[in-house]
């Protein structure tokens, strides 16, 4: 089918109508749509009101901003700029307190943002400065994930940053009108790419799927953050680790074997001993060289998903190979794109459709947890407005269900990781050691002494 109308559309993928299902299922779940936040950790002061208006400069380049996912008479679901009135100044804020900048300060204040609804209503971004009594600060970004993805939103803060100090050039700016097309063609492959991608899903967990239960008053619990950083020499020895244990360039599986081996303890005494796990993991679409210039707006992701028994989780070394093979599998049978292509067939549903499609007819393989590894940082600058970055650490919202994920992300010659969950999910006392175990885990291959 060809769709005259396209030619100047920025039509929605499949990624990001499956992101409007799942930000659709969590605010009806929790009263709060999925958003993440982006840490900018600065050493020295930065002068507020010339940053504001920097930020604000730079955002009225980007009037998509403050657009919104509209259905074109094809039935395709494209992104709606806004009329020219409805571009007003990006939301910004600064607070100034003498432990705000600390690691703890902004964790806290990022949890405020992600559990307040309205944080990001009308303009898809958002910022805040916290300058503490010390020369030092962070920048707070905060993204609606239905136009970003994690990588987008690395390119979007280190654009801002070289546009701040005068340092972009224009041919560096994104076009915020580029059109994507409708993809309203090959239905017969689309659908059986749904069908391949019901088939693996069976095949992966012909049993039981291990969830963790939500909380029957999801609405009032809040969304949490903890926050682990390796040292450069902790970074470096889990990379090392995880070449000796699952092979060069697998270091996916090997956190995910890890991940599950730190969780498996918590699910065990909650699930049937014979469930299985099934973890969704997102990474940016790896594309041919040349084919697409790298993004900024919209998702350019890629899904795979992973079964094992929960029984087996404690093998983490034998584990993370089994991950390894599975992965490698998927991409040779093509699962990536099989997936993208059964979410564009989707698009014909609401988002609030497609969610009940996905809970209800695919509630049993419902991820037990998500993970989330990004690749090189794709912040590089390391200055804005005279002070100097240290580092950046991303906090995203899980969706819920599971209501429970790690992510990591390098900056520098450092990851971060940050477990991401809904209150209630995991008791205190379960998330009060984890990211410990996850850490003895990752560097070690054992778990801590008890």
């Amino acid at each position: 089918m060809k769709v005259p109308s396209s030619s100047r559309k920025r039509y929605l993928g499949g990624a990001d109508w499956c992101v409007a299902a799942l930000r659709q299922g969590t605010l009806e779940t929790t009263g709060r749509p999925i958003t993440f936040h982006v840490a900018v950790f600065i050493a020295g002061r930065l002068d507020p009101a010339r940053l504001q208006g920097r930020f604000q400069d730079y955002c009225t380049r980007f009037p998509l901003l403050w657009g919104r996912a509209a259905r074109c008479w094809c039935l395709a679901p494209y992104w709606k700029n806004p009329a020219d009135s409805a571009v007003r100044k990006a939301p910004f804020r600064h607070v100034e307190d003498g432990d705000a900048a600390t690691p703890a300060a902004v964790t806290r204040r990022i949890e405020e943002l992600a559990n307040d609804p309205d944080r990001l209503r009308g303009c898809a971004v958002a910022l805040e400065l916290l300058q503490g009594a010390a020369a030092t600060g962070a920048l707070v970004f905060s993204f609606d994930h239905l136009l970003f993805d994690a990588a987008g939103a690395e390119r979007f803060i280190d654009l801002f940053c070289r546009f701040a100090d005068g340092r972009a050039a224009d041919a560096e700016f994104p076009d915020p009108q580029a059109p994507e097309p409708a993809h309203l063609d090959q239905w017969n492959k689309r659908f059986a790419s749904g069908q391949q991608l019901n088939r693996s899903l069976r095949e992966l967990l012909p049993g039981a799927t291990a969830n963790l239960e939500l909380p029957v008053n999801a609405r009032r619990r809040p969304f949490r953050f903890r926050v682990l950083s390796l040292t450069a020499e902790e970074t470096r020895r889990a990379q090392e680790q995880a070449f000796a244990t699952a092979g060069y360039l697998m270091f996916t599986p090997y956190v995910l074997a890890t991940a599950a081996a730190t969780f498996q303890p918590r699910f065990a005494r909650r699930v049937a001993p014979n469930a299985d796990f099934i973890v969704t993991v997102s990474t940016s679409r790896l594309r041919p060289p040349g084919e697409r210039a790298p993004h900024v707006f919209f998702n350019d992701l890629s899904f795979l998903y992973f079964g094992f028994p929960v029984a087996e989780a404690g093998e983490r070394d034998e584990l993370a190979r089994t991950l390894r093979d599975q992965m490698i599998a998927q991409v040779k049978a093509g699962m990536p794109a099989a997936i993208e292509d059964s979410n564009l067939l989707m698009r014909i549903l609401s988002p609030r459709a497609f969610w009940k499609f996905m809970f209800t007819f695919f509630r049993n393989r419902l991820s037990s947890f998500a993970l989330t590894c990004l690749g090189d940082p794709l912040l590089k600058t390391g200055s804005v407005l005279g002070g100097t970055i240290r580092t950046h650490v991303h906090f995203p919202v899980i969706p819920v269900p599971p209501g429970l994920g790690l992510i990591l992300n390098r900056s520098g010659d450092v990851y971060h990781v940050v477990l991401s969950y809904l209150e209630g999910v995991l008791s205190e006392d379960e998330v009060a050691t984890l990211l410990d175990e996850f850490r003895q885990r990752l560097l070690n291959g054992a778990p801590p002494e008890q």
